[in-house]
C-alpha cells in the first residue's frame, strides 16, 4: 500500500430512502465513510445496498468505516477493508432483503490472526480477502433443525445422530441445537438447501453429479459447489471475518474484554481464579449465572446477547460451530493460508476439522475472534452447534448486473421513429467497459490457435493502439462476435453462437449472417441486444437524454463538443476532448476515465460506439414486435443490411449519444471509433425478477477533508 494522508468520505445509507423497502425487512440506517490515501467521491448508491465510488488509487487499500449515530467523529469502528484495483469501484456494504434470519457478510480484506496473547495457532496474522457471503444470525435452532431434519428424513437423508432435540439435551426450540457431528451438519445444510428449492452445496466425488445424503464422507472441497445459491457451513476465514463484524485486532466481536453481560461463557477472571485472563471480567467465576439452572448444556437462547458490526449473534460463546476446514495447526504458515477465498489445508493429521467460537462451557480463551480448536468429524458434544453461510450468486468478474423489469426505451424528442414504448428485459450481466486492447489480445491470441479466425486483428495490432487500458477499435461486427464465443470457450462456459439452428457448430470463422435462431441466449458472453444495450445505458433513470441526466459536458464523456449547437451541451468548449485528442486517431479515453452511470457501467455515452446484435431498422418502433419481452429486434434487414451501433464516438457530437439514439452500419465495417463490450445471461434467480430500481438517492456527502 502507497504511504499517504488517510482522507475521508462520508455519506449515510438509508433505506427508508428506497421506494418499496420495508422497514421490517431492511437493515436500519448508517452512516459510512471511506478512508484512504487520497479523497474519494461517492458518485451512485444501487439498489442492492452496493455504493459506486471514484478517485481511489489502484493497487491500495481503502477502510469503509461505520457508525449508527452522527456527531460523525465519535465512535467509528471499521466495517470492511477494501482491496482496490481500479479508480472506479462498486463494492456492497448492506443487504436491504437478505434472505430470511441471515444477514450479509461484506466482501473485503481483514486481518485474520491474533498476536495479542501469544497463541501460537493465531500467528503469523495475515491478510486474507474473502468474498461477500449470507450467514445465519443466529446458530441453526432445535427448531430449525428438527424442521429441517423431518423433512430430509422422508427425502432420502439419514443421519447418524438425531441432534438435541431429540435426546435428554434438548433445551427448547429457540436455544441451539447441539449433538450433532460434522458430517450430519453437512448432509443437513443439504437438505435444509433442496428443501428450499436451492442448488445443494455438497456431493460425493468431484463430478458434483449425486448430491451427498448418507453415509460419512470426508469430501474435499473440489467435490463442493462454492458458487451456487445453496447452503454450507462457513471455511475458517468466512467464520473469523464474520465474527469480527468489521473492526480488525481486537480480541472479541466488540472489543478486547469479555464480561457476563457479553456473552454465555466460563468465566475465570484474573484474580479471582488462579490463572484467570486479566481481559475477563466476570464478575464471577464460573458459569454464565443467567443459564446454570436446570441440567445440561447451560446454553441461552439465540440472540440472548448484543449482535455484532455485521448483525450476527453469538459469534463468541453458547456453542462451539463447526467449519468446512481440515484442521492444520501450523496453517497459517502455508503460502495458502493467505490465497483469496482460502478453504483450509486439503488434509488433516488427524482427520479433523475445525471448530471456533468457545461455548457455554468454554472459558473466555476459547471465545477470542482467533482462537482456532479442531474435533473429530464424527465427534458430537453438548458444546458443539453450527450455523450456515450462502453465497451472493457474485458477479462474473468485471461485470455489473443490469436488473430484469421492464423501462421506458426510446425518446419522443429524438425522432417520430423513436417513439417511448415499454419493454421487459431479464436480467444479465455486462462488461463493465468496453472491450480492452489489452482483454480483446488476451483472447484473440488464445482463439487464433484454437480454431477461430478473424478479418481484422483490430487496433491492438493495426497501428491505432491507444492504450492497453483504452477500447478496442476497428473490429467488425462478425468478428466481435466470434471474439465473444471464442472468450466464452476460453473461460469454459458454453459459446451463444452457432452457425445452425440444431446449435452443433459454433460460429469461429467467416462473415455468418446468422439469426435469433442460432443463438444460445443462456449461453457465455454475447452481444446485447438493443433493448439490453438501452435499458443498461439509462442506469436505471426515465425519460433522461443521457446516462447521467439531461446534459452533458466534457467530465462526463469523451465526445466532440458543440455548446454552440447544442443547449443541453454545456462543454466549455468547442472541439475534441482536450484530453485526449493528443497523438495520432483514434482519439480514446481509457476505460476508467470518467464516472459510471446508475448501475456501475462506464463509457455508455462517448469514447467509441459499441456494437449490438440486431439488425438496423430506422421504422422498427412502429412494428409491435419491439415492444415484446426481451426483444431480440427485426428478424431482417431492410437495406443496406446494417447492424446497430449504440452510444456514440470520440468523434462524434452529443445529437449521437443520447440513451435512445439509434444507428446502424455494415456488419463488415471496421472503424477507428467502434468497438463492444459483452453481456451474460444472469441465473433465473435475476432473470425474472422485480425490477430493482435503477439508480437510487445519490447520497449527500456528510464530510469530506
Amino acid at each position: 500500500m502507497r504511504t499517504a494522508k488517510m482522507v475521508l468520505c462520508s455519506f449515510l445509507i438509508a433505506p427508508a430512502l428506497l421506494a418499496g423497502i420495508h422497514h421490517s425487512s431492511a437493515q436500519e440506517a448508517r452512516y459510512f465513510r471511506i478512508s484512504g490515501p487520497a479523497p474519494s467521491a461517492i458518485i451512485a448508491f444501487l439498489p442492492d445496498g452496493s455504493i459506486v465510488w471514484s478517485n481511489a488509487l489502484p493497487d491500495t487499500n481503502y477502510i469503509v468505516q461505520t457508525v449508527r449515530a452522527t456527531p460523525a467523529g465519535t465512535d467509528w469502528v471499521h466495517y470492511v477493508q477494501l482491496p482496490v484495483t481500479h479508480s472506479v469501484n462498486t463494492n456492497r456494504l448492506i443487504a436491504f432483503n437478505p434472505p430470511s434470519g441471515m444477514a450479509l457478510v461484506p466482501a473485503g480484506s481483514f486481518s485474520m490472526g491474533d498476536s495479542l496473547d501469544l497463541d501460537p495457532q493465531g500467528v503469523p496474522v495475515h491478510t486474507v480477502y474473502v468474498s461477500g457471503s449470507y450467514m445465519d444470525q443466529s446458530d441453526v435452532t432445535e427448531a430449525l433443525w428438527q424442521r429441517v431434519y423431518d423433512w430430509a428424513t422422508n427425502h432420502g437423508y439419514s443421519f447418524d445422530n438425531p441432534g438435541s432435540v431429540n435426546n435428554q439435551f434438548t433445551k427448547g426450540p429457540d436455544h441451539p441445537v447441539v449433538d450433532v457431528d460434522w458430517y450430519d451438519c453437512v448432509k443437513w445444510c443439504n437438505a435444509r438447501s433442496e428443501m428450499a428449492g436451492l442448488t445443494p452445496a455438497y456431493y460425493t466425488g468431484p463430478g458434483q453429479s449425486v448430491v451427498y445424503r448418507s453415509g460419512d464422507m470426508d469430501i474435499s472441497s473440489s467435490w463442493v459447489h462454492w458458487d451456487g445459491n445453496g447452503y454450507r457451513l462457513p471455511t475458517e476465514a468466512e467464520w473469523e471475518k464474520a465474527a469480527r463484524g468489521g473492526p480488525s485486532g481486537q480480541r472479541f466481536p466488540w472489543g478486547d474484554t469479555i464480561s457476563e453481560g457479553r456473552a454465555n461463557y466460563n468465566a475465570e477472571p484474573n484474580p479471582l481464579n488462579n490463572g484467570g485472563y486479566t481481559f475477563d471480567l466476570g464478575p464471577y467465576s464460573g458459569f454464565n449465572t443467567n443459564f446454570d439452572t436446570g441440567t445440561f448444556p447451560h446454553t441461552s437462547p439465540i440472540n440472548y446477547f448484543a449482535p455484532n458490526g455485521y448483525g450476527l449473534y453469538d459469534m463468541a460463546g453458547n456453542v462451539f460451530q463447526w467449519c468446512w476446514d481440515y484442521y492444520d495447526q501450523n496453517w497459517y504458515s502455508n503460502t495458502g493460508a493467505v490465497a483469496n477465498d482460502t478453504r483450509g489445508p486439503t488434509s488433516s493429521p488427524y482427520n479433523d476439522r475445525v471448530t471456533r467460537g468457545g461455548s457455554w462451557e468454554g472459558i473466555a480463551n476459547y471465545a477470542r475472534c482467533a482462537s482456532r480448536y479442531s474435533d473429530s468429524p464424527s465427534r458430537v458434544s453438548y458444546e458443539l452447534g453450527f450455523r450456515c453461510v450462502r453465497g451472493l450468486l457474485n458477479w462474473p468478474a468485471g461485470m455489473v448486473l443490469v436488473p430484469a423489469g421492464s423501462f421506458s426505451m426510446g425518446d419522443s424528442g429524438a425522432s417520430p421513429l423513436s417513439g417511448v414504448h415499454a419493454v421487459y428485459v431479464s436480467g444479465f450481466y455486462m462488461d463493465r467497459y468496453d472491450v480492452t486492447e489489452a482483454l480483446w489480445s488476451q483472447v484473440y491470441d488464445w482463439a487464433t490457435n484454437h480454431g477461430f479466425s478473424f478479418s481484422s486483428p483490430g487496433s491492438v495490432y493495426d497501428g491505432h493502439s491507444k492504450g492497453l487500458h483504452n477500447p478496442l477499435v476497428d473490429v467488425n461486427w462478425y468478428d466481435a462476435v466470434k471474439w465473444c464465443n471464442a472468450r466464452s470457450a476460453m473461460a469454459g462456459l458454453t459459446p451463444a453462437y452457432y452457425t445452425d439452428p440444431d446449435k452443433t457448430m459454433v460460429y469461429r470463422t467467416g462473415q455468418a449472417d446468422i439469426s435469433s435462431a442460432c443463438v444460445n441466449w443462456n449461453g457465455g458472453y454475447r452481444l446485447p441486444t438493443e433493448a439490453e444495450w438501452e435499458k443498461a445505458a439509462r442506469g436505471g433513470l426515465s425519460g433522461q437524454r443521457f446516462p447521467l441526466g439531461d446534459t452533458i459536458s466534457e467530465s462526463q464523456a469523451n465526445y466532440f463538443a458543440k455548446p454552440d449547437v447544442f443547449s443541453y451541451d454545456v462543454s466549455s468548449y468547442t472541439a475534441f476532448n482536450t484530453n485526449f485528442d493528443v497523438g495520432g486517431y483514434p482519439y480514446t479515453s481509457p476505460v476508467t476515465y470518467f464516472p459510471p452511470n446508475g448501475y456501475g457501467l462506464c463509457d455508455m455515452a462517448g469514447n467509441v460506439w459499441q456494437w449490438c446484435w440486431d439488425w438496423y431498422d430506422p421504422n422498427w418502433y412502429l412494428d409491435s414486435e419491439a415492444a415484446t419481452d426481451n426483444t431480440r429486434g427485426p428478424a431482417s434487414p431492410p437495406p443496406p443490411e446494417a447492424r446497430v451501433e449504440r452510444g456514440g464516438g470520440w468523434g462524434n457530437d452529443v445529437s449521437d449519444l443520447g440513451c435512445a439514439y439509434r444507428s446502424g452500419l455494415y456488419p463488415g465495417s471496421s472503424e477507428t471509433g467502434i468497438g463492444f463490450r459483452c453481456v451474460r445471461a444472469a441465473p433465473i434467480s435475476n432473470a425474472k425478477s422485480a425490477e430493482g430500481g435503477g439508480q437510487g438517492p445519490i447520497p449527500t456527502l456528510a464530510s469530506s477533508s
